[in-house]
């Protein structure tokens, strides 16, 4: 029995791994930049789209309580989020620790010792909120995110929906934090709690399909999930890399310094307009999915625009300190070390920090980029949850509208009559030469009597709307227009999964 669950298992990776690695990976940051971490995660032979997660996880936790408002009152706070999946021996867990290092590299400059880092996995759910009491900055890497997932009630024995809830709301970035658990009462005043998991294929399976069949809480459409497919890199490869012109934990040090104090990050004219849009559109679909009751893409869709808003400002503030590690290296006079974390890069940033409306306007592109990587993150979602004929080289928002058509359909399908059915497929399984048009009048001379043309054609105009096809009609000299059924060519339906559901729900065997 165990064997047989380890090879359904092994066969579930096999068929949702070869659909992620089809979702592209559009590269978050070019240029200088770019190189930088492409080399960073190739010196230790890790894909540097496998520093995302952690990475990002780490400037929203330098960032403090720093924000962004964007619209009339929408305000996000400084808060990520994530999950880097991928199978064992592909450098998960390289590059966690490469982020933490850097991490560590800044306590250490600023003298906080190891038992009172910022950097904390609590065991329960009352342990963190001790320790945010005391500390309200603070951030998690599990190496394992079932240690995470399964905490929940570990040691109460009650319902796990409880301290999954501190988590939902300690995400939103509160302004304070009041709560009682164990017969102890804690508030937290503004905590900022950020969040990184890693985990193996198998798991995050289960995980997602839990939470999807579960009509869950939308704690899993807090995460951005990564599960980019490894690249390995050979020992020449490696030891052929350039000299590092900086490191990490200067950059992210540099993030730390320009947030010590409170920022309020806006869009630009032109960031702001592309973002209404994207925020109406998902606004939509948020609608849309709520009518036909799939919660799991309700809840997808209505976070979408909130976390492209947070990502926007991680990905300007990554930017602005590569910027001004560029500018520091070409100052003239007396240099300073970018290589490492010393006394003259702190002065000088807190001098720059001071002229905050230097760096608190966010572009148009960084905006594009966060677009880009939150329907990265999205479809990675789809493809755990494994919603039916996917078509992921689509941009997110038409694989939405694919969907909700999908679950209209549906209904559709489920009121066809049986007359329907059979001039269904009779329409599209009827002999044609190779222009593949089919004409009305022929196939009605072969159906049994009684089935009138315009009952044939009125099935055709449906199977149109259904993108089986095309109605159209030609001249016949001087007489009655002639209807004809244009059918799919065979490469039209092959290549296209929505094709092939609409003709499996009309029971044709393809």
């Amino acid at each position: 029995m165990s064997k047989k669950i380890d090879e359904e298992k092994n066969l579930d990776i096999a068929r949702i791994q070869k659909q992620l690695y089809k979702i592209k990976t559009n590269e978050v940051f070019e240029g200088d930049l770019g190189e930088f971490l492409y080399n960073l995660g190739a010196r230790h032979s890790v894909s540097s789209f496998f520093l995302i997660s952690p990475l990002f996880t780490a400037i929203a936790h330098l960032m403090k309580q720093s924000y962004i408002t964007a619209i009339a009152s929408l305000v996000e706070q400084s808060i990520f989020y994530s999950s880097l999946v991928a199978n064992p021996s592909t450098g998960k867990t390289t590059a966690m620790s490469i982020v933490k290092k850097a991490l560590y590299t800044i306590e250490r400059y600023q003298n906080i010792p190891r038992n009172k880092s910022n950097l904390l996995n609590a065991g329960t759910v009352e342990a963190l909120l001790n320790h945010l009491e005391s500390n309200p900055c603070l951030v998690s890497f599990y190496d394992e995110s079932s240690t995470f997932m399964y905490s929940f009630g570990l040691y109460k024995s009650s319902d796990p929906k409880f301290d999954r809830s501190v988590y939902l709301e300690l995400y939103t970035g509160p302004m304070g934090y009041d709560r009682t658990l164990s017969n102890v009462r804690h508030y937290i005043n503004t905590p900022r709690f950020n969040l990184c998991l890693l985990e193996h294929m198998s798991d995050y399976i289960d995980f997602i399909k839990m939470e999807k069949s579960s009509r869950d809480d939308g704690l899993i459409q807090r995460f951005h999930i990564c599960a980019p497919e490894p690249k390995y890199f050979t020992s020449r490869e490696m030891m052929a890399l350039p000299s590092v012109k900086y490191s990490l934990s200067v950059l992210l040090f540099i993030i730390g310094i320009l947030n010590q104090e409170q920022v309020n990050y806006q869009l630009n004219k032109q960031a702001h307009d592309l973002f209404c849009d994207v925020y109406d559109e998902y606004k939509i679909f948020t609608k849309k999915f709520g009518e036909v009751c799939d919660m799991f893409l309700t809840a997808l869709a209505g976070k979408t625009a909130s976390q492209i808003l947070r990502i926007s400002m991680f990905i300007h503030m990554f930017k602005k300190a590569h910027l001004l590690v560029v500018q520091i290296r070409n100052m003239p006079g007396d240099k300073i070390d970018t290589n490492k974390i010393n006394n003259k890069l702190e002065a000088f940033l807190k001098a720059f920090s001071k002229q905050k409306e230097h760096y608190n306007t966010i572009s148009e592109e960084s905006l594009k980029k966060a677009i880009s990587l939150v329907e990265y993150f999205n479809k990675t979602k789809l493809c755990f949850a494994e919603y039916d004929n996917v078509n992921y080289e689509q941009r997110f928002p038409e694989i939405l509208e694919k969907i909700y058509q999908n679950y209209l359909n549906k209904k559709e399908i489920s009121s066809f009559t049986e007359e329907f059915l059979y001039l269904a497929k009779k329409i599209l399984l009827f002999p044609t030469d190779e222009t593949l048009s089919l004409k009305i009048n022929e196939l009605n001379q072969c159906l049994k009597k009684g089935i009138l043309k315009d009952q044939i054609i009125n099935v055709a105009n449906k199977l149109q709307k259904m993108g089986l096809g095309k109605v159209f009609s030609r001249e016949s000299g001087g007489k009655r227009p002639n209807t004809f059924f244009q059918k799919l060519s065979k490469d039209e339906v092959i290549d296209n999964p929505v094709v092939i559901y609409q003709l499996e729900n009309l029971k044709i065997n393809i």
